[in-house]
This record gives structure tokens, sequence and C-alpha cells, in this order.
């Protein structure tokens, strides 16, 4: 008893591709903003996110180095 494949693949025509994301067309320029950063507001929150971690990097390194000069100057001053 031999099964059947009834599954028939089906060659899109030049020109006639589909993607599984289909942008949708845009009458301006505000409506391509709005949909790509709804689109992408995790990414957008992500790199916020970073972003605000490199800054307290730099920020916490310098009121770092200035506490440990400041303590090196008190430590070195004659009695």
């Amino acid at each position: 008893m031999a099964f059947k494949d009834e599954t028939e693949i089906v060659e899109p025509e030049k020109g006639e591709y589909k993607y599984f994301d289909e942008t949708p067309e845009f009458k301006s320029a505000s409506e391509k903003y709005i949909y790509y950063g709804l689109k992408y507001k995790l990414e957008f929150l992500l790199v916020a996110i970073t972003l605000m971690f490199v800054f307290n990097f730099f920020l916490g390194k310098k009121v770092n180095s200035n506490l440990a000069v400041a303590f090196h100057q008190r430590c070195i001053e004659p009695l």
C-alpha cells in the first residue's frame, strides 16, 4: 500500500516573492518612523540601557579617581 504525497510545491512567478513580514506602504515619513519605532522598541530600550551603563561607568571612574587623589593628598600631608 503506497501513500500518495498530496502536497504540491508551487513555484512563485518571477517578481512575486512573499516575505514573512510584509512592510506596509507608508503615506508619510512620520508613519514610517512610528511604525519602525513601535516595531523595534525593545532594541531601542536595550541601546538606551547600554548607553546608561557606559555613562555610569565613566562617571564612576572619574568620581573614584577624584576620591583616590583626595585620599592620597590627605595621607601624604606632613604632620
